[in-house]
């Protein structure tokens, strides 16, 4: 009989499952996996591809736990100086790459709709030309109108020249130099006076003057023109704050066409083209960039106070799923104030949603939405009478809490996280008498994988009856009824 080869002898399982050779072992993308090596000396070389495995020493050899990367494929495990190749297969809870793309979609569409809740006027990013007006657009603006004055300013007070030459009729005594132009027309007109005079009283001569009719001038008053009329937009748009600003825009747009500088001259009509002044002037090149940003408002950007790369796909599901029930309330008509979603960072505006970083969605009768709630000891109305809690979402009315806990991947199954949900319905009481304030607690997953028995989390009488369960939520599946119907339960009782 053959020995057994280190291969045979290094074994893998998952925590409480059962051993299984390291070239039989199934192994599942983003999993933890314990192993164990027999071996009589200490290794000199252990890896899994191509990172070193910490390991301690056993019963017969070492062990230790890794965790399989976050992507399907080849693996290659190196155990001292022999290779052993494997494969990591995909998650079947794993989101795809399109959904990723969707919860992202989500996210920032409805970042967009909320911020007319937030009360701000903070400087915003976004992409794509679009003409007609949009609340970006009006954050752009407003945020930006002192930037726009100050560069009509300094053009106004240096504008742009050229000298041309204009025939005009003059006294001949006034006339200081002789032109080709004037010799050619007193051939012509010599002796045409009435009184005999070869050279007539009044001379046309050529003078060369100033004049401000160039490209640049002339588009910049076709830029105030568009300006202006955005702004007559703004003045009926039925928002009392914004009617009143654009029209004290209004006035001091009107005020620069007025100027000198625009009086003599017609606004350009026809395709824009960046002359060398555009890309060169220090001053006319900055307001041309400030009226080609005034359109660029198609669709606005959001960013994100912390990166997210494609392996944290569970800290963004928490979010969406946070954004699917502000988006709840907003068509509901429960949304009261969104400003604590957002968060500037010098001149840019960031949704404040990141881990252990509290953020709070106000709702119509003194209901509140929160993200990354706190629950501590000596938390005023609701505390945690144990350790520090911090569900990732929860409605509240100061008396009451509604606990969703998002789970992209459960750890083992349903039951085991449903499991960890009691310590929020028996941690979390009211300081008023010390009683449990959590009225319900559920698991949003996007997925109902798992064996059969568990579907019963799903139901809505085990909701109803036990006051918790699972909920499913994914992306490009729709509103979830389920979700919408937990919610309404926990308005209603509170009447």
């Amino acid at each position: 009989m053959a020995p057994l080869s280190s291969g045979d002898k290094f074994r893998v399982r998952q925590p409480g499952g059962e051993w299984a050779p390291l070239a039989e072992a199934y192994l599942r993308e983003a999993t933890e996996y314990e192993w164990t090596w027999e071996t009589e000396e200490m290794p000199e070389r252990l890896a899994m591809g191509g990172v070193p495995l910490a390991y301690r020493s056993g019963k017969n050899g070492v062990e230790g736990r890794f965790i399989t990367p976050f992507q399907s494929g080849h693996v290659e495990f190196a155990l001292n100086r022999e290779s052993y190749p494997n494969y990591v297969y995909p998650d079947e809870r794993k989101l795809t790459t399109a959904q990723f793309e969707l919860m992202m979609t989500d996210i920032l569409e409805e970042a967009d709709v909320c911020f007319q809740y937030a009360g701000l006027t903070l400087p915003m990013e976004s992409e794509g030309k679009d003409r007609r007006i949009s609340w970006a657009q009006w954050n752009y603006v407003d945020y930006g109108f002192q930037e726009l004055a100050g560069i009509v300013r300094r053009i106004l007070e240096r504008p742009l020249r050229r000298l041309r030459n204009e025939e005009v009729l003059m006294r001949r005594e006034q006339v200081k130099s002789v032109s080709v132009a004037t010799t050619r027309w007193l051939e012509r007109h010599y002796g045409d006076d009435e009184g005999g005079a070869a050279i007539p009283p009044h001379v046309v001569t050529s003078i060369r003057r100033e004049h401000y009719g160039i490209y640049e001038n002339a588009l910049l008053k076709r830029f105030l023109s568009e300006l202006q009329g955005l702004l007559l937009q703004y003045m009926v748009c039925g928002l009392p704050e914004v009617q009143e600003k654009a029209r004290t825009y209004m006035d001091r747009v009107q005020y620069w066409l007025r100027q000198e500088l625009f009086q003599g001259i017609a606004a350009h009509r026809g395709p824009i083209q960046v002359s060398t002044i555009l890309r060169k002037h220090p001053v006319y090149r900055l307001g041309y960039l400030w009226f080609e940003r005034l359109y660029r408002h198609g669709k606005a950007r959001w960013g994100f106070g912390v990166p997210f790369p494609l392996k944290d796909t569970f800290a963004l599901y928490e979010i969406w799923c946070y954004m699917q029930l502000v988006r709840l309330f907003r068509r509901k008509g429960l949304l009261q104030e969104t400003q604590a979603l957002y968060r500037t960072a010098g001149e840019r505006l960031f949704l404040s949603l990141a881990k252990h970083r509290e953020s709070r969605v106000s709702l119509v009768e003194g209901y509140a939405l929160y993200y990354q709630r706190v629950f501590r000891w000596n938390s005023p109305t609701l505390y945690s009478f144990t350790q520090q809690m911090e569900p990732d979402i929860t409605i509240e009315d100061g008396k009451r809490v509604l606990v969703f806990d998002p789970k992209y991947r459960v750890p083992a199954n349903v039951g085991t996280a449903l499991g960890e949900m009691h310590k929020y319905r028996d941690g979390i009481v009211s300081r008023e008498n010390d009683s449990p304030a959590v009225e319900a607690v559920f698991i949003l997953t996007p997925s109902r994988g798992g064996p059969e028995d568990e579907l019963r989390y799903f139901q809505e009488w085990y909701h109803e009856r036990y006051r918790m369960g699972a909920i499913e939520l994914a992306p490009g599946k729709g509103e979830s009824e389920a979700l919408e119907r937990a919610v309404d339960r926990f308005f209603r009782s509170g009447l």
